[in-house]
């Protein structure tokens, strides 16, 4: 409802037929063209409250720059059904790319579009939200309302809240999401998140959970995250592009289609941002979204997550093993032996692709205890010794996973009947009597190129082995050596151990570098695999 002050005015101008009437006419246009993009408001009657059908007298026109030029046009036809009450199958829209595309204003531009178009729902009246991470940023978008919303059309208040009241009664709140939960305050219609990426996930998920009741809008701009805080726009993005989840739409913003930018001058400090931090260049200059931090597999992608075939022509793994261990098993299985925080084993079946096999992941043993529960998990999943081979941490070739020195990781799973191979051969007997693992860098060089090729595929039923690829953080262990570390690692080195055993070896080392690992030739010796038997 319309607050007392407001309806005052009301009843005054009801009196002075002068002032009965208020134009809020707003035109969002194209600058390049002056083309028309959007056309709201008219004439408001503020005795009827209504837009009456004569023609405003006046309005205001904003014109907008290229980059900014798809969205609204979008938000053009999501208005129109909006406002007619049609039915919408949009909740979220993200407006991402680099610094100085345009994201923040066109975003608001089309927010406060939507306030002067439809002031109600109902009795109600329309309740819109710009957030940002803190009070001290939102003087910007403040500033950018000032500029071009006529003084006439709102009151403003800065307490006991920043707030502008529009003069047909729709209500525009100014908030900051440093406490999340001050997000939860009942119904609001349309959301502005300004830098998302610099706010927790739950403060958007508290806000826009409010939207849910008209069937309103959440619109977040947003740049490249580069904190760990802001991942979840990373994962929301590529769900978004993958067509992983519904009700969602991205566009893209770019500084290059932004005239009111300097661009040479934008060129020059891009250059000098790329030598001084190339990742944050890439981020606010390109747009480029890379993985927060250091990742041990940075060319992992939701593309490679599909469902496995269950009866295909085209599954080698027989054939392949049989090569190898002279035994055609159906899959073969990597393990990673830790008694803290799970023993985590990683099943996969080959199959013939165009540029090589493919080897796709179809199960995942996470399983708390030592190697045998491990064992037991896997014969209650269906696996036997005649139908799985297992190729695990060559470590467990001299130790079981609690170190005790009494018995071994292999003998522990032969002794249940398993094969078990290490994933090298031991390449100097006489010098030492057990396997060593691949070399961290290499192993995943391996990985980085099959993903790359796109020779690795998880069926999305291994959940925590693709939540793994996504987030295993990589850094640097106290020799100074970069390895994957944490909770993520487990189960993504049992993946490697049998890649490494099955695909050829590289002829070349392969340097692993802070965001992206070289890649090398791998050749095969005459027409089989060979190393690992």
């Amino acid at each position: 409802m319309p607050s007392v002050s407001a309806r005052l005015d009301d009843a005054i101008a009801a009196l002075d037929d002068r002032r009965r009437h208020i134009d809020l006419c707003l035109v969002l246009r194209r600058a390049k063209t002056k083309e028309t993009l959007l056309w709201v408001g008219g004439r408001w009657d503020r005795l009827d409250r209504r837009f009456i059908s004569q023609e405003p007298e006046q309005g205001q026109i904003i014109d907008l720059v290229e980059s900014q030029v798809p969205f609204t046009r979008w938000f053009n036809a999501w208005l129109t059904d909006y406002r007619e009450g049609r039915q919408r199958d949009i909740s979220l829209v993200l407006n991402e790319g680099g610094r100085r595309g345009g994201k923040s204003f066109g975003s608001l531009a089309c927010l406060i579009a939507a306030l002067i178009d439809v002031p109600a729902n109902g009795i109600s009246p329309t309740i819109g939200w710009i957030i940002s991470e803190s009070f001290k940023k939102r003087d910007e978008l403040e500033q950018w309302i000032a500029e071009r919303i006529p003084k006439p059309w709102y009151r403003h208040w800065r307490a006991p809240e920043f707030r502008y009241e529009f003069a047909h009664g729709a209500i525009l709140r100014n908030l900051s999401a440093q406490d999340p939960e001050d997000m939860r305050q009942g119904r609001v219609d349309l959301l502005l998140y300004n830098e998302p990426q610099q706010m927790q996930a739950t403060a958007v998920v508290n806000g826009m959970f409010g939207t849910a009741d008209m069937g309103g809008l959440t619109i977040l701009a947003a740049n490249p995250a580069r904190r760990q805080r802001g991942e979840w726009v990373n994962t929301l993005r590529e769900a978004i592009l993958s067509g992983d989840v519904e009700g969602a739409k991205t566009f893209t913003f770019l500084a290059k289609d932004n005239p009111k930018v300097d661009q040479p001058a934008r060129a020059r400090v891009s250059k000098l941002a790329a030598i001084i931090d190339p990742r944050s260049q890439q981020a606010d200059d390109e747009g480029l979204w890379l993985p927060v931090g250091d990742r041990a597999y940075p060319k992992w992608s939701r593309k490679l997550v599909q469902k496995a075939p269950k009866h295909n022509s085209a599954d080698i793994t027989a054939q392949t093993l049989h090569r190898l261990v002279f035994i055609g098993y159906e899959k073969v299985a990597g393990a990673d032996f830790q008694g803290r925080p799970h023993q985590a084993g990683a099943v996969l079946r080959i199959f013939d692709g165009p540029g090589g096999p493919i080897y796709w992941f179809v199960d995942e043993l996470i399983v708390e205890g030592t190697e045998l529960h491990l064992s037991d998990t896997a014969y209650e999943r269906g696996y036997t010794p005649e139908t799985l081979l297992w190729v695990p941490d060559a470590s467990g070739s001299f130790q079981d996973s609690k170190h005790t020195g009494s018995s071994t990781s292999f003998d522990i799973l032969r002794s249940q009947r398993w094969n078990v191979q290490a994933p090298t051969e031991i390449k100097r007997p006489d010098r030492s009597r057990h396997p060593k693992n691949p070399e961290v860098d290499q192993r995943l060089g391996l990985l980085f190129m099959l993903m790359e090729q796109g020779r690795l595929r998880v069926d999305p039923a291994c959940k925590w082995l693709i939540e793994s690829f996504r987030e295993c953080p990589l850094g640097a262990n106290r020799y100074g050596k970069r390895r994957p570390y944490g909770k993520h690692a487990h189960i993504t080195d049992a993946a490697g151990y049998p890649l490494w055993f099955l695909e050829p070896k590289p002829t070349a080392p392969i340097q692993v570098a802070a965001a992206q690992i070289k890649t090398v030739t791998f050749k095969r010796k005459g027409s089989d695999f060979y190393g690992g038997r």
